[in-house]
């Protein structure tokens, strides 16, 4: 719903709206009254208009609902809550704080034994929630129009759903996901590290690590899992002849034909 009002200043100085309060009431009272120069001009221009003030709340509400935004109805804010709660659900609050803050009494009859009585009870109420409670029942819980922050007719009914806390989820699955890749990070790393300081191939080291990680301890490894391949040493010469000369041994590796699985080996000197 549009706001072309925000406070009492703007509806004094906007000619496209009009405003008013009901007749005889205290909150009449309390513009003519007022020392704000602002309040005050809002009582003389009610005062001279008085003959086309409503004379019942139901009926300013009425006005408001027929004017298409043309009209601004200045009630107490109790009472202004209860009925932006009833169809059709076309009326609100102008936001913001209160014009003026009076509170409500019970009158009772000069040095009355009642009067104790009923200010323990007020406050019991008031400590328990008890009036808190009997607002929310009779203004929102048996209204027709929702909570007050316009979110739908059965929003104060529906709690917290999945698409409320969606954002978390998807956080908590994000966060998830960056710690198993980190993770992976770190463990392809070390396992890069380990293999080259021992000297071993890439798999069996990742194995070895894995197994670390699972059971946590540091002796899981075995000597055989990073056992070290190094590059066969060149065969020792030979030596012949009386001349003691030496000649570099030459060695022939033949193999038999798929059938046979014997391998042959000679030595040619």
């Amino acid at each position: 719903m549009d706001m072309p009002i925000k406070s009492a200043d703007d509806l004094l100085n906007n000619r496209d709206i009009d405003y008013g309060t009901k007749t005889n009431g205290s909150t009449l009272l309390f513009f003519q009254k007022s020392k704000v120069d602002t309040y005050k001009k809002m009582g003389e221009y009610m005062t001279r208009t008085k003959d086309k003030l409503p004379s019942k709340v139901e009926e300013g509400v009425n006005k408001v609902r027929n004017s298409k935004g043309k009209y601004a109805f200045l009630i107490e804010s109790t009472t202004n809550e209860y009925h932006n709660q009833r169809s059709p659900c076309n009326t609100m609050k102008v936001p913001g704080p209160n014009l003026n803050e009076q509170a409500f009494g019970i009158a009772l009859p000069d040095k009355s034994p009642l009067r104790e009585k009923i200010n323990i009870a007020i406050l019991q109420m008031q400590s328990d929630g008890f009036m808190q409670q009997l607002y929310a029942k009779w203004w929102y819980d048996k209204g027709e129009c929702g909570d007050p922050n316009d979110q739908g007719k059965d929003s104060r009914k529906v709690g917290l759903s999945l698409s409320n806390v969606a954002g978390i989820f998807y956080i908590l699955i994000g966060g998830l996901v960056l710690a198993m890749f980190m993770a992976l990070v770190e463990f392809m790393f070390k396992s890069k590290k380990e293999a080259k300081r021992s000297k071993v191939c890439m798999k069996r080291a990742m194995h070895c690590e894995a197994r670390l990680s699972i059971h946590g301890n540091s002796n899981i490894c075995s000597n055989s899992d990073f056992e070290t391949f190094e590059s066969p040493s060149p065969p020792s010469p030979v030596k012949y002849g009386s001349s003691g000369h030496t000649k570099p041994s030459r060695t022939l590796i033949t193999f038999s034909n798929t059938n046979d699985h014997d391998q042959k080996r000679n030595t040619l000197v």
